[in-house]
């Protein structure tokens, strides 16, 4: 990435602020995943939380759900929505 890409993102990103409430910065879904191929789903909705966003949902077929939410531990990726 150049500079100036780093810069444009950055710019879209809302500031970090105390006086805000859970989903004000950010929200993303995911749409994706079978019962064979689940982490594509799981590390994309993990990702949008670790860089920003207040909640992550991933929405799959009821066969990947369980999968998605045994690795999610501790830490949910919001809902999984089937």
């Amino acid at each position: 990435m150049t500079h100036a890409q780093v810069d444009r993102v950055r710019s879209l990103v809302p500031p970090l602020d105390e006086a805000r409430h859970k989903g004000q910065a950010g929200r993303v879904g995911v749409v994706g995943g079978c019962r064979e191929y689940t982490g594509a789903p799981f590390f994309a909705a993990m990702s949008a939380l670790r860089v920003g966003a207040d909640l992550s949902h991933v929405f799959c077929v009821t066969a990947a759900a369980p999968v998605i939410k045994a690795r999610a531990g501790p830490v949910r990726p919001g809902n999984v929505v089937c």
